[in-house]
This record gives C-alpha cells, sequence and structure tokens, in this order.
C-alpha cells in the first residue's frame, strides 16, 4: 500500500501523484498497489476528477482527514511526498520514525532532512514520470525499500526524536 499524508492543496502535489498512478498502470500493469490519500482541504474535488478520469478509483482511497495516522503509517509499505514546495514536513518526519520508505520531492526542506538513495528516493518535483519510476523501483526492490527505511529510521531517531531534541536543548544552555 502507498501512502501519502497531507493537506489537500495545490502545492502538496496530489494531481501529480495520480498522474504517476496512471502512468505505473499504463507502464506496468503487473504492478500491484493500492494508495490512501490521507488529509482534506479545497483540492478535493479536482483530485477526485482526476482519479475518475484516470479511472483509479478502484486502485486510490480518499481517507479524508485523520486524527491519528499512526495506523495507515503501520499499514503502508511506501510513504510518496509529491509536494511542489515544503518548509521541514512532519509527516516525512513520521514516515522516516515509522521506518517506511520514502519517495519525495526535492524541495524546501525535504533534502536537508532526507538524502537521495541513502535514506529516501528524491525526484523533481512535478515530475510524474520520475515520481511513477520511483514508486515501481521501490515496489519491486524490497531490498532497496528496506535499507532506505531502515537509514532514515536511524537518522530520524538520532537527529529529530524527542530524544535528540532534549540532547540539542541541553548543548544550548550548557554554552
Amino acid at each position: 500500500m502507498l501512502l501519502t499524508v497531507g493537506r489537500l492543496s495545490q502545492e502538496k502535489g496530489h494531481l501529480d501523484l495520480i498522474q504517476a498512478l496512471a502512468l505505473i498502470r499504463r507502464q506496468w500493469p503487473a504492478d500491484a498497489f493500492h494508495c490512501i490519500i490521507a488529509g482534506e482541504g479545497s483540492e478535493r474535488p479536482r483530485i477526485e476528477a482526476a482519479i475518475a478520469a484516470e479511472g483509479l478509483n478502484s486502485y486510490v482511497t480518499l481517507a479524508g482527514l485523520q486524527h491519528d495516522i499512526r495506523p495507515y503509517y503501520a499499514v503502508a509499505d511506501l510513504v510518496v511526498m509529491p509536494s511542489h514546495s515544503e518548509g521541514s514536513p512532519n509527516a516525512l518526519l513520521e514516515a522516516m520514525i515509522a521506518g517506511k520508505p520514502i519517495v519525495a520531492t526535492r524541495v524546501g526542506g525535504v533534502p536537508e532532512i532526507v538524502t537521495d538513495d541513502l535514506t529516501a528516493i528524491l525526484v523533481e518535483r512535478q515530475n510524474p514520470q520520475q515520481l511513477a519510476a520511483a514508486i515501481h523501483r521501490l515496489l519491486h526492490d524490497p531490498g532497496a525499500a528496506e535499507r532506505l527505511a531502515a537509514n532514515a529510521q536511524s537518522v530520524a531517531i538520532e537527529n529529530y526524536s524527542p530524544q535528540a531534541y532534549r540532547r540539542s536543548l541541553a548543548r544550548v544552555y550548557m554554552q
């Protein structure tokens, strides 16, 4: 199962994800996947229309606003972040802590948190073809997916966990 988490707004790139999923269905029709999009927002009607237009109704579920996203991370095989712009996304850190392989766009603070082909696969924004290829790669290379997920989880625990925050804060006070 693929998962993307975030408000349904244009800068989150959900329409690029829908295009990427349609490309996967055309280029690799044997690929088995289901994508859950967790979040709510003003782009929902456009996303629903794109899903229907691409014939992806049985491949994509719009889960709406979720107050507890942990069960979705628990069942996800892969987390996709197709954003056009980002700051320092919580969803990225959540996916890392959950130990999930990640495909994300190279925008905002994302490349400061993850490293391409070490802790995630990074693709250019607004590029459904690259997004599709990266998703396909991780669906078919469980070794790479496991390596990325383990590396990302280690980095998240070391640098972004509550314990890491406390260590950082203690260093500031000691200085």
